[in-house]
């Protein structure tokens, strides 16, 4: 059983104690597709194009009472290549949202966030976990929250890109009707890294560096819309300061999405750019970004579709071109990704 698994079980445990109210939402799915990949080692120089298979679990649980809300949310990936088969990995994200009604404009909210990512024949994989804690208070169409995070990322076969991250975080949302939605979020936080030290190139004395540690500002503005089609825009700036030379830098984003049916087919776009640039210029020859590129989305261009077949069973397939980071810093790769499947999905509101 896997660690996700395992806290899920516990926790729809947990609920049966404390929730006397019936299920309000439950929602299961599967599914299974074929996937051709360009580039799946996401280098720079080299483009290895591979046939993949994919084995999707999903999990949505929500209970309530007067004064509690609960979300649980499991996703769980199984992707395979008969060819390359050190790729072979396992995703497994678990999301838990407990809510509690302190007055009428004052919640409490708590909330946890594990991703595991493993690859089978290649001994690495990591864990980051989050957890999270706020106070909101409401007041007509405007809520405000000010909270804290904390998150560990565990790198056991990488143990240079083991951190911890500390922050504060002040989010806002205005209402300005039932289907429009302005959000901003300010945050800072501090990364300490365990086993990293410094990158300090003239150093003399390399054997006493001090550990890198990381300081990060975001600034978030939002807008979403629910209408005959759902979707959204984001705009988001990022600054980065780092004691390691050839990390710091600052970055400015825009996402867009948008979702709608069309002649019996929904329809997604994902369209998403980033501007992204370093203190110093040679920050790509010395510097490792990120240890899964995968993962690391900063550019993407998604288009993903649905045709329902029956109550429970729809055809999916989407086509996405991705251009991020390598390894290393502002070193790009760029990457297709081509798929089609078949879902199986219960819901039950």
């Amino acid at each position: 059983m896997s660690e996700c698994t395992f806290y899920l079980v516990f926790i729809i445990f947990i609920t049966d104690v404390l929730y006397s109210q019936t299920v309000t939402s439950l929602s299961i799915y599967a599914k299974s597709e074929c996937a051709i990949e360009t580039n799946i080692f996401e280098q720079k120089l080299t483009d290895t194009s591979a046939l993949s298979n994919h084995t999707w679990f999903g999990f949505s649980h929500k209970r309530q009472s007067r004064l509690q809300q609960l979300y649980i949310n499991l996703m769980s990936n199984l992707s395979l290549y008969n060819e390359y088969q050190t790729e072979n990995k396992a995703i497994n994200m678990l999301v838990l949202s407990h809510n509690y009604t302190l007055s009428n404009r004052m919640t409490f909210q708590s909330d946890i966030r594990i991703f595991n990512k493993q690859w089978y024949n290649d001994n690495r994989g990591y864990t980051t976990s989050l957890f999270s804690s706020s106070i909101g208070s409401s007041h007509s169409k405007i809520k405000a929250l000010a909270g804290f995070e904390y998150q560990y990322n565990d790198f056991q076969s990488l143990p240079i890109f083991t951190s911890d991250q500390i922050g504060l975080f002040l989010q806002f949302y205005h209402n300005s009707s039932s289907k429009k939605t302005t959000s901003a979020r300010i945050s800072y936080h501090t990364i300490r890294y365990s086993e990293r030290t410094i990158y300090r190139p003239l150093s003399a004395d390399s054997l006493n560096l001090p550990l890198q540690k990381d300081n990060t500002l975001f600034i978030q503005l939002g807008r979403e819309f629910r209408k005959k089609a759902i979707g959204g825009i984001y705009l988001r700036y990022m600054i980065l300061y780092s004691n390691s030379d050839f990390s710091s830098f600052q970055s400015a984003s825009i996402r867009f999405f948008n979702t709608r049916k069309i002649a019996g087919f929904y329809v997604q776009l994902i369209a998403e750019y980033q501007f992204k640039q370093y203190s110093e210029e040679n920050a790509k020859l010395f510097t490792f970004s990120n240890p899964d590129p995968e993962q690391n989305i900063q550019n993407q261009l998604l288009v993903g579709w649905e045709r329902p077949i029956t109550k429970n069973i729809s055809l999916q397939g989407k086509v996405a071109y991705i251009k991020n980071e390598t390894v290393y810093s502002n070193q790009y790769y760029n990457k297709w990704f081509v798929s089609a499947g078949l879902q199986y999905r219960i819901a039950n509101k």
